[in-house]
């Protein structure tokens, strides 16, 4: 296990995805908490409120995970539910890790129940993309628990339809290298069915599975009167993508 902070796209290319594991905080609590680090061990000697607002202290968290979306990293834990976390990890990739509470801050200078609404607006406002990638992240958590409780195979997915009118995107499964067998629902109606095994160039420099023959392409001109697009795994009818256009 290689460990530490450091932005996601320093090791990308080095190891594959699937292996890459990170924690996310409540947006409010890890700004709060940079900021009480900084007054016990740095010496910052200014105000709460000019704190947050310096664009380095802001969105911290989304930058560090910027180079992928979550839904194709190995997996993303939550701090609020560590041992939960802990446990879907162990079982997962086979490890015992055990909890551990270390370098636990013992000075607390503001405090979250203390924040003013105006304080918690600001906040908010400054770190919209955490608190974007906050709210991704617990969907995702609790869908990926229920699934694995119900011992069915996650899939790692990510689509989105382009300027040409078209749906792209790559979907690998958690544990083996099998192509995807997706089903595509146009208008709430099924369509066909597809495989995501076409070579994709997103994201270039990440390890993907497959030596990326994880792909999959759909041109939505070929169809009339468009509303709503689905793609679903066909073994276990999980969403990978959906949208009203």
């Amino acid at each position: 296990i290689f460990s530490g902070h450091f932005l996601s796209k320093k090791y990308l290319d080095f190891v594959n995805v699937r292996q890459i594991i990170s924690f996310v905080r409540e947006p409010l609590e890890q700004v709060i908490s940079h900021y009480n680090h900084y007054v016990s061990h740095l010496g910052y000697k200014g105000k709460f409120d000019d704190f947050i607002k310096v664009p380095r202290h802001c969105n911290i968290q989304s930058r560090y995970l910027n180079s992928l979306p979550v839904s194709l990293y190995g997996f993303i834990g939550l701090t609020a539910n560590y041992e939960e976390s802990l446990d879907f990890i162990n079982q997962s990739y086979g490890l015992e890790i055990k909890a551990k509470q270390d370098n636990i801050g013992q000075q607390t200078i503001q405090n979250k129940d203390d924040l003013t609404s105006k304080q918690r607006d600001v906040l908010e406002h400054y770190n919209s993309k955490d608190v974007i990638l906050f709210n991704e992240v617990k969907t995702l958590f609790t869908k990926r628990v229920i699934f694995q409780n119900n011992g069915h195979p996650w899939v790692h997915a990510w689509g989105t339809i382009n300027p040409k009118n078209s749906l792209i995107g790559c979907a690998y499964y958690e544990q083996n290298d099998n192509a995807v067998l997706l089903e595509l629902f146009i208008n709430n109606k099924f369509n066909k069915k597809l495989l995501a095994d076409k070579f994709t160039g997103l994201y270039p420099k990440a390890k993907l599975p497959r030596a990326r023959y994880i792909g999959f392409h759909v041109n939505l001109n070929n169809f009339k009167h468009v509303t709503q697009v689905q793609l679903k795994v066909k073994e276990t009818g999980q969403i990978i993508f959906e949208q009203v256009i």
